[in-house]
């Protein structure tokens, strides 16, 4: 009887276990953004940016970085922001992310963690 019960309450379980791994969202994106961008090397980097500059809504996503930030984090705020993008693309009403999303990003969270 107990073996059952267990059994037939295995599902239940798993299925509350699995719910946080449907989706990260836009955080969770720029989130792997920031850990990625770190761990690329110079010339990579260099690289990743001069492709982003080709994307055709480079503007747009320029535009959402926050007023006041260092020009030396704009090229990692770029990419975190387009980390996004397959999310934005996913929906016929994609908006871009708003200025407060971009400002309580995980960059903004690591610098005042230091």
């Amino acid at each position: 009887m107990k073996l059952t019960l267990r059994i037939a309450l295995l599902p239940g379980v798993l299925a509350v276990l699995s719910v946080p791994l449907f989706g990260w969202g836009a955080i969770g994106h720029m989130a792997v953004a920031y850990v990625a961008y770190q761990q690329l090397n110079p010339a990579t980097r260099s690289r990743v940016d001069a492709l982003l500059k080709l994307y055709p809504g480079y503007d747009k996503w320029k535009a959402q970085i926050p007023a006041g930030t260092p020009a030396a984090d704009q090229p990692m705020m770029l990419f975190m922001i387009a980390a996004t993008w397959p999310d934005q693309i996913k929906s016929k009403q994609a908006t871009p992310m708003t200025e407060q999303q971009v400002e309580t990003g995980p960059m903004v969270q690591a610098r005042l963690r230091t």
